[in-house]
C-alpha cells in the first residue's frame, strides 16, 4: 500500500511535471508557430512588393524608352540652331539683294525715262541745228545776192543820195544778218557741245544698260531656276498629302503608341498580379498541406493516445467533443455575423426605401400644391369669362342666326 501511494505520489509528480513541461513546449510551438506566420506572411509581402516594384521599374523603363523615342522623332524633325540662324542670314542677304535688284531696277527704269527724254531733246536739237543751217545757208545766199547786188548798183552809178542810204539800210541789214549768223553760230555751237555731252550721257547710259541687262539676265535666269524647282517641289507635293493631315496622323500614331504602352504596361501589371496570386495560393496550399500533415499527425497521435487506456479514450473522446463544440461555436458566431450583415444590409435598404417614400411624399405634396394651385387659376379664368361673355349668345345660336342671316339677304338680291 505505501509503495502504491510512493508510486503514485511519483507519478502525479511526474505528471505534474510533464504538464509544466507540456505547457511549456505548447506555448514554445504557438510562439514558433506565429513567428514562422509572421515569417511567411513578410516573405509574402516581400515578395509581392519586390515584384510590384520590379513592374514598377519595367513599366517605367519602357515609358522612359517611348518617351525618348518620341522626343528624338520630334528632334530629327526638328533643324539644329545653327543651321537655322545659317539659313535666315542667307535669307536676309537674299532679301537684301532681292530688294537692291529692285531698287536698280526702278533706278535704271527712271533711267531709261530720262534717256528717252534725252534722246527726244537731242532729236529736237538736231532738228534746230538743220534749221538754223538751213536758215544760215539761205541768209549767206541773201547777202551775196546783196553783195552782188550792191556791186551791180555802184557800178551802174545810181545817185550817191540813194546809195548812201542803200548802203547804211544795208548794212543795218548786214549787221543785223551778222548778228543773227553769230547768234545762229552760237547756238549750233552750243546745241554740238550739247549733242556730244548727250552723246557721252548716252554711251555710259548704254554701257550701263548693258551691265543691268546682264545682271538682269543673270537674276532672271536664277528666278527661272526658282521656278522651275518651286514647279518640282509643287509637282512632288501633288502626290503627297498635306501637312495637316501628316501631322495628324503623327499625332494619332503618337496617340496609339502611348495607348498601346498603356496597355502593355497595364497587362504586365496584371501578369505580375497574377503571379503574384499564384505564389500566394501556392504558399496558402503548401501551408494548407502542412497543417493537414499537421492535423493527420495529431489524430493518429490521439488516437495512439487513445488506444493506450480507458480514462485516455475518455479524454480523446472528451477532446473530440471540444473540437466539436468549438466548430459548432464558429459555425454559430459565422451565422450570427451573416445574420448581423444581412440585418444592416436590410436596415440599409430600409433606409433607403424610406427616404424614396420621403421623396414621393414629397413631390406628392408638390404636385398637390400645384394642382390646388392651377385649379385655383382655371376657377377665378371661368369666373371671369363668365362676368366677361354674360348675356351673350350661345355660339351654336349665333351660327344658325348668321346662316339665317345670310339666307334672307342672298333672297333680297
Amino acid at each position: 500500500m505505501v509503495e502504491t501511494t510512493r508510486q503514485v505520489t511519483l507519478l502525479r509528480c511526474n505528471e505534474a511535471a510533464l504538464v509544466r513541461r507540456f505547457t511549456a513546449l505548447q506555448e514554445a510551438e504557438k510562439t514558433l508557430r506565429r513567428e514562422n506566420g509572421r515569417l511567411k506572411s513578410e516573405f509574402t509581402e516581400m515578395e509581392k512588393a519586390v515584384t510590384e516594384r520590379l513592374g514598377y521599374y519595367r513599366r517605367f523603363k519602357e515609358t522612359a524608352a517611348f518617351k525618348v523615342n518620341s522626343l528624338q522623332k520630334a528632334l530629327a524633325d526638328c533643324v539644329p540652331r545653327d543651321d537655322l540662324d545659317r539659313l535666315q542670314r542667307k535669307l536676309d542677304e537674299l532679301t537684301e539683294k532681292y530688294r537692291d535688284f529692285l531698287e536698280k531696277n526702278n533706278s535704271l527704269v527712271h533711267k531709261a525715262e530720262t534717256l528717252d527724254t534725252m534722246e527726244m531733246e537731242l532729236r529736237q536739237l538736231r532738228l534746230d541745228n538743220e534749221t538754223l543751217k538751213k536758215a544760215l545757208t539761205v541768209e549767206k545766199e541773201k547777202r551775196h545776192l546783196l553783195e552782188a547786188t550792191m556791186e551791180e548798183l555802184s557800178k551802174r552809178g545810181v545817185d550817191t543820195g540813194v546809195t548812201e542810204q542803200s548802203q547804211v539800210a544795208m548794212s543795218k541789214k548786214l549787221s543785223m544778218l551778222e548778228m543773227k549768223e553769230l547768234n545762229e553760230r552760237e547756238r549750233a555751237d552750243h546745241a554740238s557741245q550739247m549733242y556730244e555731252s548727250q552723246k557721252l550721257q548716252l554711251q555710259q547710259l548704254d554701257a550701263r544698260n548693258r551691265e543691268l541687262e546682264e545682271k538682269f539676265a543673270e537674276l532672271t535666269t536664277r528666278v527661272l531656276e526658282a521656278q522651275k524647282t518651286e514647279r518640282e517641289l509643287r509637282d512632288s507635293l501633288a502626290t503627297c498629302v498635306t501637312k495637316e493631315a501628316s501631322d495628324r496622323d503623327r499625332q494619332r500614331i503618337s496617340t496609339l503608341e502611348e495607348a498601346e504602352l498603356k496597355l502593355k504596361q497595364e497587362v504586365e501589371r496584371l501578369r505580375e498580379l497574377s503571379d503574384i496570386a499564384l505564389s500566394q495560393s501556392k504558399t496558402f496550399r503548401e501551408q494548407q498541406v502542412s497543417q493537414e500533415k499537421e492535423l493527420t499527425s495529431l489524430r493518429q497521435q490521439l488516437l495512439d493516445f487513445q488506444c493506450q487506456s480507458d480514462e485516455r479514450a475518455v479524454i480523446g473522446r472528451l477532446h473530440r467533443h471540444i473540437v466539436q463544440l468549438q466548430l459548432s461555436e464558429t459555425t454559430a458566431l459565422r451565422k450570427l455575423e451573416d445574420a448581423f450583415a444581412k440585418s444592416r444590409r436590410s436596415e440599409a435598404q430600409m433606409l433607403r426605401l424610406e427616404q424614396r417614400v420621403d421623396e414621393r411624399d414629397e413631390t406628392l405634396s408638390q404636385h398637390r400644391l400645384e394642382c390646388r394651385s392651377r385649379t385655383k387659376q382655371l376657377r377665378e379664368t371661368v369666373s371671369s369669362l363668365r362676368s366677361q361673355f354674360a348675356g351673350c349668345v350661345p355660339l351654336a345660336k349665333q351660327e344658325r342666326f348668321t346662316k339665317t342671316l345670310l339666307a334672307l339677304q342672298e333672297d333680297k338680291l
